[in-house]
């Protein structure tokens, strides 16, 4: 469980990195599923790839960790779903940058409301492209200017209109496998590009409370003003607790 001054610096920084790690067995374990599913499939992208569970319900195995779940209720309560899980795979010497950003910017919640569990299969550092993030960035619970058309360079289609500022005061994420870090769905965060030797491999699973909507129509939405296919793909898995909302559809 984490402690009170975990709990007190996830709600300050907006993230938090607690005095917990995954078993080396586990990550083992993801590895090997990771491994697995980038060689049965070819065309997958290695520096992000959405919906792991969507793939491969094994992963499932790892989204219902108590260590994390414990840990999230904590943070958001113990009613919550999951509705994502993505591999952020970058390869040595290639892997993209992230520009700096607010993951609800592209979410399709109402209102905005979810726990991220950053876990490091490899070891991460500002040399293989690190998560960043600037602490105090979710405090106003609002979403800042983004601007669009990033360039193929990049793994997103937007970024913080005011980047520079958040580079300038960014915090580096650094990890060794099995810890993770998490944060708040309003904490600006990014990653520079891959230039080292080492690959920087993580899985990502998010956490909803369920007085929260995971909103089909605005995923419609969002996925033709940015060219892209939809989150309505997205399974819902009930972690704990109950639907408070009772219109999250378990069902698709």
């Amino acid at each position: 469980m984490l402690s009170q001054a975990e709990i007190d610096i996830y709600h300050a920084d907006g993230l938090v990195i607690p005095d917990l790690r995954l078993g080396d067995d586990t990550v083992a374990a993801m590895r090997r599923l990771m491994d697995e599913m980038l060689r049965d499939n070819p065309g997958l992208s290695t520096d992000f790839v959405p919906g792991l569970v969507e793939q491969d319900d094994r992963w499932l195995e790892f989204v219902r960790l108590p260590i994390i779940l414990d840990a999230v209720s904590q943070l958001i309560g113990g009613d919550f779903l999951n509705w994502c899980s993505s591999l952020f795979g970058k390869p040595a010497r290639v892997g993209k940058e992230t520009p700096w950003h607010q993951d609800g910017e592209y979410w399709p919640i109402r209102p905005l409301a979810t726990c991220s569990a950053w876990i490091a299969l490899d070891p991460a550092s500002p040399e293989n492209g690190c998560m960043r993030y600037l602490p105090g960035s979710h405090k106003e619970a609002k979403l800042k200017p983004h601007t669009v058309a990033l360039g193929d360079d990049k793994t997103l289609e937007r970024g913080l209109a005011d980047a520079d500022a958040a580079e300038a005061k960014g915090r580096d994420l650094i990890l060794e496998p099995g810890q993770f870090a998490l944060f708040d769905v309003f904490t600006a965060h990014g990653s520079h590009a891959n230039r080292s030797d080492r690959r920087r491999a993580g899985v990502v699973f998010r956490y909803m409370p369920t007085s929260s909507l995971f909103d089909y129509d605005i995923a419609v939405r969002h996925s033709e003003e940015l060219g892209r296919p939809a989150n309505t793909f997205r399974q819902l898995h009930l972690m704990r607790g109950v639907d408070q909302c009772g219109r999250n559809d378990f069902d698709r």
